[in-house]
C-alpha cells in the first residue's frame, strides 16, 4: 500500500515486479478486510508498505482486502530432526525455527501428526511462514518442495552507506549511501543479526543492538516494505603496524607507535581470523615480532576479530 483515504474511498497500492503504482476504488467503508490469519481489520488498521491481496469487481473497485505484512518466504538450508528444529534462510538470512505443538505446519500438504522432518531436503524445500504480529515468532509454517523461495510482492536491494541513527525502541535505521549521499530509511525485526564482516569476511555475528554510529554498512532490504534482515558491518581497522610484542598464552599483541598512533595492545580473540597477506590461513604463532600487521576489531575495538600480516 502507498496511500489510502478513507474519506474519498481511493487506495493506490504498488504492483510487483516493477513497483507501478495504481489507484482503486473502495466500494464501502466498511468493506471486508482481513489479516493473514483471518482476523477481521478495519481500515484505520492499514499502513503504508502493508503487503496486500485485493478482491475487485470490474478490476478498479475493492470489494476486499486480506493483508499479508507478516508473510515472509525462504528455503530450508537444515533439518535437525532431533531437536525438532530447521533452519531456514528467510529474507536472506538464516534463521532457526522451532516447531513447536502450538505452531501449526504442512509439509507437502501433510499437517499435524504426519508431518516428518526427515522429509524435508535442505535447499529443496522452500517454506512460507506467518509471522506473530510482533515478528518475533512463527505461527503457521507451510514446507513445500520447490515453492515460496522467495518475496512475490518485490525484490532485494543492496545499499552501502554511513549510518547515521539507530533508533532501537522503533527497530528503524537510517543511513546516507556512499554512492549518491542519498537518506535511506529501514525497519527491522527483533531476531536480526549484526553481521561483522572485513573485505566481504563474515568475522561474527553479534545482536543489532550492538549497532552505533557512525559505521559503515551494507544493507538488503525488500523493496516493498523497506525492511531489513540483512545488516553488514565493516569492522573498525587498524593498518599497517609493526609489532612490537606478541603473548601467545595471553593472546595479546602490542603495536608500536606510528606517526599519530599511539603504541597501542589488544587481545586476539579464540576464534580471529589470522592471515598471511589476506590468503593463506595462518595461527597466531605466525605471528613475529617486527611483522607488519592489519588489524580489524570487535565493534568496542578492544579485540581483535581478524589479522592480516606480512613479514616486511
Amino acid at each position: 500500500m502507498q496511500s489510502l483515504d478513507p474519506e474519498l474511498g481511493t487506495l493506490s497500492v504498488s504492483q510487483p515486479p516493477k513497483g507501478q503504482a495504481q489507484s482503486f476504488s473502495l466500494v464501502k467503508k466498511d468493506l471486508p478486510i482481513t489479516d493473514s490469519s483471518g482476523a477481521r481489520l478495519k481500515l484505520t488498521d492499514l499502513k503504508k508498505h502493508d503487503r496486500m491481496v485485493l478482491t475487485t469487481f470490474n478490476d478498479e473497485d475493492v470489494i476486499a482486502i486480506r493483508v499479508e505484512s507478516n508473510f515472509d518466504w525462504g528455503v530450508v538450508t537444515h533439518v535437525d530432526v532431533a531437536r525438532n528444529e530447521l533452519i531456514a534462510n528467510l529474507s536472506y538470512m538464516p534463521r532457526p525455527v522451532k516447531i513447536t505443538p502450538q505452531m501449526r505446519v504442512s509439509l507437502d500438504g501433510k499437517t499435524g501428526s504426519a508431518v516428518d522432518l526427515r522429509e524435508v531436503k535442505p535447499w529443496s524445500h522452500g517454506v512460507r511462514v506467518l509471522l506473530t504480529p510482533d515478528r518475533t515468532g512463527v505461527q503457521e509454517m507451510w514446507i513445500t518442495k520447490g515453492k515460496y523461495h522467495g518475496n512475490p510482492y518485490g525484490h532485494r536491494i543492496s545499499v552501502t552507506g554511513f549510518l547515521v541513527r539507530h533508533d532501537p525502541v522503533k527497530k528503524t535505521l537510517s543511513l546516507i549511501t556512499s554512492d549518491r549521499y542519498q537518506i535511506v530509511e529501514v525497519a527491522y525485526d527483533s531476531w536480526t543479526q549484526l553481521r561483522l564482516v572485513q573485505n566481504f569476511n563474515t568475522l561474527g555475528n553479534v545482536p543489532v543492538s550492538q549497532l552505533q554510529s557512525p559505521a559503515k554498512v551494507i544493507i538488503g532490504y525488500d523493496s516493498d516494505t523497506r525492511r531489513t534482515t540483512s545488516i553488514n558491518l565493516e569492522v573498525p581497522m587498524v593498518l599497517r603496524r609493526h609489532v612490537a610484542a606478541i603473548d601467545l598464552a595471553t593472546r595479546k599483541i602490542s603495536l608500536e607507535a606510528s606517526g599519530d598512533s599511539p603504541a597501542e595492545d589488544f587481545r586476539i580473540a579464540a576464534d580471529a581470523k589470522i592471515t598471511r597477506l589476506g590468503k593463506e590461513l595462518c595461527v597466531l604463532a605466525d605471528v613475529k615480532v617486527k611483522y607488519i600487521v592489519s588489524l580489524g576489531l570487535s565493534l568496542d575495538q578492544k579485540e581483535v576479530l581478524y589479522l592480516s600480516f606480512t613479514e616486511k
